[in-house]
């Protein structure tokens, strides 16, 4: 039976999802599909001086949003855990909002690269050392491998809701109101 190798797994999952269920089903986006508010009461990105994200205090339940407020989403707590854990630590900058789809991958692949490399370039030992104040009482007191497992979580949810809408996207000539 191979051993098991906890970073490397924990890497595999996230790059699996990422190259296969994620890119392979998103290659082509266009800016409409990107922007798609198929209901009134939605979150998403907007142009303006400066950009924004719809947002703020959660909401039960949760208001939809587009895949262009997904993929900022993902950029932005792939970019706060990079930061706080191999960088210099987030001072709260906002994160750069991509207005169109080729914008939101440019964005979105840089962050979760960086965020790929600090874990493949990381001691294993990090996996069991705790998190630290960067994160609060959620992660704070839990091993790192623990909040590793919660990002990769969160991007196979996200990545899978913005394949979802997109599947939906194409289909909306289709679809019963």
């Amino acid at each position: 039976m191979p051993e098991l190798n906890w970073k490397n797994d924990l890497i595999d999952q996230l790059t699996f999802d990422w190259d296969y269920h994620f890119m392979d089903r998103m290659n082509g986006m266009t800016d409409d599909e990107y922007l798609w508010a198929p209901v009134e009461d939605i979150w998403t990105v907007h142009a303006g001086s400066p950009a924004f994200v719809d947002g703020g205090e959660p909401r039960d339940p949760a208001p939809f949003t587009t895949i262009a407020w997904r993929m900022h989403h993902m950029a932005e707590f792939f970019t706060i855990r990079w930061a706080n854990h191999f960088g210099d630590g987030w001072d709260e900058t906002p994160i750069e909002i991509g207005l169109t789809a080729a914008d939101g991958f440019r964005i979105l692949t840089h962050a979760y690269e960086r965020w790929r490399d600090a874990l493949l370039a990381m001691p294993e030992k990090k996996l069991a050392q705790p998190c630290g104040p960067a994160e609060g009482p959620y992660f704070g007191e839990f091993p790192f491998a623990t909040l590793v497992l919660h990002i990769n979580r969160e991007c196979i949810h996200h990545a899978a809701e913005c394949c979802l809408l997109r599947d939906l996207y194409r289909q909306r000539e289709t679809l019963r109101s």
